[in-house]
C-alpha cells in the first residue's frame, strides 16, 4: 500500500486514528461512570496510587503515577484537600517537601469506587479481547510507554 508525504501508509493512519478514538471512548465511559463516586479520573487515579503507596506521596511522585505536570498535581491536590479526600504534610526530615497523604475518607471513597471500576474496566476494555490478545496489547503497550517521550 502506498504511503503519503509522511511516510505513512492509509492502514498505518488507519490504525492510529483507531487508537485514539478508542482512548477516547473509554476515557468518556470510565469519567461517566466514576462521576457516580463523584470522582474524576484524576482523583480516582490519585487515590489509587495513595493506597498503591502505603497512603503517602511526594507531589513530584503523584505527578509522575498519574503522567501530569507538578502544577496540575498541585491544583488537583488542592481540590482534593478541600473535599477531605487527602491532607498535605511536612516531611520530618526534608523541611522543603510535602508529602500528600490519604485520609480515611479519601481511603473509604477510594475503596467504594475499585469494585465497581474493576468491573468497568473489565466490560470495557479487557473482555472485550481474546487471552493472547490482553498478552500482544500489553507488549506493544510497554514498547510504546518504554520508548522515547520528547524529540
Amino acid at each position: 500500500m502506498a504511503s503519503d508525504a509522511t511516510g505513512t501508509t492509509p492502514d498505518e493512519w488507519a490504525v492510529w486514528r483507531a487508537f485514539l478514538a478508542a482512548q477516547a471512548q473509554l476515557t468518556l465511559e470510565t469519567d461517566r461512570r466514576l462521576r457516580a463516586y463523584g470522582l474524576s479520573s484524576g482523583e480516582y487515579g490519585s487515590l489509587a496510587a495513595l493506597r498503591d503507596a502505603r497512603g503517602r506521596l511526594r507531589i513530584g511522585e503523584l505527578a509522575a503515577q498519574l503522567g501530569w505536570e507538578k502544577s496540575r498535581t498541585s491544583h488537583l491536590v488542592t481540590r482534593m484537600e478541600e473535599r477531605g479526600f487527602v491532607t498535605r504534610e511536612p516531611v520530618a526530615d526534608d523541611r522543603r517537601a510535602t508529602d500528600i497523604v490519604i485520609t480515611p475518607l479519601g481511603s473509604r471513597t477510594a475503596l467504594g469506587a475499585v469494585r465497581d471500576h474493576a468491573a468497568d474496566v473489565r466490560e470495557l476494555f479487557l473482555d472485550r479481547m481474546q487471552p493472547e490478545e490482553r498478552a500482544v496489547v500489553a507488549r506493544v503497550l510497554d514498547r510504546i510507554l518504554s520508548g522515547p517521550t520528547s524529540r
